[in-house]
């Protein structure tokens, strides 16, 4: 999964997202992404907020664990999940 990269405090995930859909849910790969689809708008932040608290719902984490690192205004985002790891991710997700 080209798409997961682990780090010494946790996983960074780069993920591409669509905004505006019937509901969040995580989609298959697109490229090197994880595709995701979120409810919210691309407004405010409210996309943004929608990803952190859809990525700590799946992976049981605080949603201070989970933070964008790059391509908070983009539809490619890199995101870390905090004190997590790589296999513990693909279980969740299973063969995605």
């Amino acid at each position: 999964m080209k798409w997961l990269q682990e780090k010494e405090n946790g996983v960074v995930v780069q993920i591409y997202v669509i905004p505006n859909a019937k509901k969040t849910e995580i989609i298959g790969q697109y490229g090197e992404s994880l595709k995701v689809k979120i409810s919210s708008p691309p407004v405010d932040g409210a996309a943004n907020r929608e990803i952190k608290k859809f990525f700590s719902k799946i992976f049981n984490l605080n949603k201070s664990k989970v933070e964008i690192l790059h391509g908070e205004k983009s539809k490619n985002k890199k995101i870390l999940l905090k004190d997590i790891t790589k296999s513990t991710i693909e279980k969740v997700l299973g063969g995605i």
